[in-house]
């Protein structure tokens, strides 16, 4: 067998796999059988060639020739089709129209007007295109080409999880473009590469095993987002594999293309398995090479001197990116106790309240928390305080000759810890804490490298902790200023509404008869003890950790519902209110509370917009960006008067309000505040744009479902 036989067969049988391995991800999505097409047209290309490639007549080469058109017109169509799903970009009409083209195309294949006759250029035949190939070659060029223009619009704007999967279908079509366009140059009568003598070699059969595996990575990649589908090990390690063998395969071809009588079928063949089973057996001892599996025959060539030191460094730069303390000390945790393996640690965290030292971690947990006589004027404190050290050591044999009597007193009073290290956590002015780290588990030493890294950690940790304490001081002083400016607006507004109340007692107790009273001011009491009964009820809302009450209902029905409850006032002031109604949108919630919402949201737009003008409510599902929850955006956007920059970074500071006080239509400041915790109550986030004079748009984003929360039941969806 020929190496130009050899290598359609190869692509043939690893493309074929491919579509096996996705289609028993599932056939029931669009993606898989869309994908399973462009892998069939793949392996009957491919197939159609070897056997072109080794028929012994023109006759036998004609009819394989027609075969793997077959293939090659539907390619490019598939392939158009596949991005589109992969971007998420919905051309149903175009779709149609390019599978029309295929099946044209298919059609003229089989009637003798797509491929005329083959040729012997010597070394295998090849097709000669017949009256339509050229509308063939132009269309198949005109939609590979709008396909890399539409991936790589699509690539600048697309999130990060999805660029990955546009950036391997581009390469897979760069390659196709390149490999295509080379093995029609026969067909178009070109048989030598400009401005040379070799003889063109059809390197597309041989770019099939790289676009196959390109496309079928971002394919997994995006069934891994939709269905969570998690390849195995051994599926990951044979993809790295097959990337290797593919790499060594072309190196193989171009040493044939360039020296062919030196270079035989038999010696290809050969050389190609002593890469593949070399490569496999370095990746079962080396795993590393690889970046994954179990590495016990490496540990035993190599030792574990150089495995934790790595990770170590990974860590250091990774800290600044946790959300909170205790997810970092858990962490931490996990580095100390299973890559550096230590006995025993603790972590000595001085109170910002009462400035006492206790232990924030330990290991074993059954440690003592107490710590008797360790405080801030301990020896331990002062000797960092003065030396500035980075670290000491607690074992006797490491005092080093003309130690001072701090550094002794330190070493003492670190031996009852069974520390062999002891590192501070500390600020410019500050040393707020304590690392003590025992021996390691399997008793070897710690190392300057070991201390180094270790050294850099606590610098890092120290930053950390720091920041996040400045922080919470910063948020105390905020709460406390708001606290402040709550009780101010309180008291306005209270007493203002307590007024007329009290004014009616007054003269009833003066004796001013109640019938005087009934029609003037009886009414002003009443609806000032209304108010007032809203206001509290507000204040309470806000200030207490509300739950809400999920259950699955219909976003878009509430929506419906909400534009209806305002749509009277819209009336009345001359506002004309656009609401097209909306696909079904699923999604966990309180529906009172969202309703609420919407309803307060669209009663200030109307209170902000003119008579004349229009306020547009919308509901529209967001591209994906999680592996398993959709997102909602509810979006009402008035003509009104706007919000002024100033204002627009205060309107969600309860009791900051720019209408009257103590109306009966109009809030007391604690809308927004409100809107936005129920929001963020439902895991969602709110968000308002505005422009004075041009009006002000608000987004309210939600998930259609709650994480890590139970099932919610099936009623009140309707």
């Amino acid at each position: 067998m020929k190496v130009a036989e050899i290598i359609p067969w190869t692509a043939a049988g690893v493309n074929l796999a491919l579509v096996l391995f996705i289609l028993t991800r599932g056939t029931r999505s669009t993606l898989h059988r869309v994908f399973a097409i462009w892998g069939c047209s793949i392996v009957v290309w491919n197939v159609g060639t070897a056997c072109m490639f080794s028929a012994r007549n023109p006759q036998q080469a004609l009819i394989w020739a027609r075969f793997l058109h077959f293939g090659v017109v539907f390619l490019p169509v598939s392939l158009f089709h596949l991005c589109l799903l992969i971007t998420q970009v919905s051309r149903p009409r175009l779709v149609k129209a390019v599978y029309a083209f295929a099946f044209c195309m298919a059609a003229l294949n089989c009637a003798g007007l797509l491929v005329s006759g083959v040729h012997d250029v010597g070394y295998a035949y090849y097709s000669v295109g017949g009256p339509f190939y050229f509308v063939f070659v132009a269309g198949y060029t005109g939609l590979t080409w709008a396909t890399m223009l539409m991936l790589f619009l699509r690539g600048r704007k697309a999130p990060p999880f999805l660029k990955s999967r546009i950036n391997s279908m581009l390469w897979a079509n760069g390659i196709l473009i390149a490999c295509g366009n080379n093995d029609i140059l026969p067909i178009m009568g070109i048989y030598h590469y400009p401005f040379t003598n070799i003889q063109i070699f059809p390197f597309g059969s041989l770019a099939a095993i790289v676009y196959g595996l390109l496309v079928s990575h971002s394919t997994l990649q995006h069934q891994l987002l939709d269905v969570q589908v998690v390849i195995g090990r051994f599926v990951a390690h044979a993809i790295r594999l097959l990337f290797m063998w593919l790499i060594g395969l072309v190196l193989l071809v171009s040493i044939w293309v360039l020296f062919p009588a030196e270079f035989s079928a038999s010696s290809f063949i050969a050389a190609f398995c002593v890469l593949a089973i070399s490569s496999a057996v370095a990746s079962l001892l080396f795993p590393r090479l690889f970046g994954s599996g179990s590495d016990t025959w490496e540990r035993r060539f190599l030792g574990d001197r150089f495995e934790y030191h790595d990770q170590i460094r990974a860590f250091i730069p990774a800290i600044p990116q946790h959300a909170d303390i205790d997810t970092l000390l858990d962490s931490l945790h996990e580095l100390l106790t299973k890559v550096v393996r230590v006995r025993n640690y603790r972590l000595i965290l001085r109170s910002e309240d009462s400035r006492a030292l206790a232990t924030a971690r330990s290991y074993p947990e059954h440690l003592a928390p107490a710590l008797p006589g360790l405080t801030s004027e301990s020896p331990v404190f002062r000797f960092f305080e003065r030396t500035g050290a980075e670290y000491v050591g607690s074992k006797l044999l490491l005092a080093l000759p003309g130690a001072t009597d701090i550094e002794r007193q330190t070493r003492e009073s670190l031996i009852q810890y069974d520390a062999e290290f002891c590192l501070p956590l500390a600020t410019d002015l500050d040393i707020f804490g304590l690392l003590l780290l025992g021996q390691k588990a399997d008793d070897s030493p710690y190392t300057a490298t070991d201390l180094s890294l270790l050294c850099t950690l606590t610098k890092q940790l120290s930053l950390f902790i720091n920041q996040h304490r400045l922080k919470n001081q910063l948020l105390h002083a905020q709460e406390v200023e708001l606290l402040g400016r709550m009780s101010r607006g309180m008291a306005h507004d209270m007493n203002n509404l307590v007024t007329p109340v009290q004014t009616l007692l007054q003269l009833i107790a003066e004796g001013i008869p109640t019938d005087d009273l009934r029609d003037e001011l009886l009414p002003l009491a009443t609806r000032s003890i209304d108010t007032l009964r809203e206001y509290i009820r507000e204040a309470l809302f806000f200030s207490e950790n509300s739950r809400a009450d999920f259950k699955l209902g219909r976003l878009d029905m509430v929506l419906a519902e909400a534009v209806d409850i305002v749509s009277q006032r819209c009336e009345q002031k001359g506002i004309r209110m656009i609401f097209t109604p909306p696909p079904e949108a699923v999604v966990e919630m309180d529906k009172s509370l969202i309703k609420r919402t919407v309803s307060n949201v669209l009663g200030n737009a109307i209170d902000a917009s003119s008579s004349g003008t229009e306020i547009r409510a919308e509901l529209v599902r967001l591209e994906k960006t999680e592996p398993d929850r959709e997102w909602y955006r509810i979006r009402i956007v008035d003509q009104g008067e706007g919000i002024p920059a100033d204002n627009l970074q205060r309107i969600f500071t309860p009791y900051f309000t720019t209408k009257n006080r103590g109306d009966e239509q109009r809030g007391f400041g604690l809308g927004l505040s409100i809107c936005r915790k129920v929001v963020q109550i439902h895991g969602g986030s709110l968000k308002i744009t505005s422009q004075p004079k041009l009006g002000t748009t608000v987004f309210i984003d939600l998930p259609d479902h709650q994480l890590r929360s139970k099932e919610p039941s099936l009623e009140s969806v309707s």
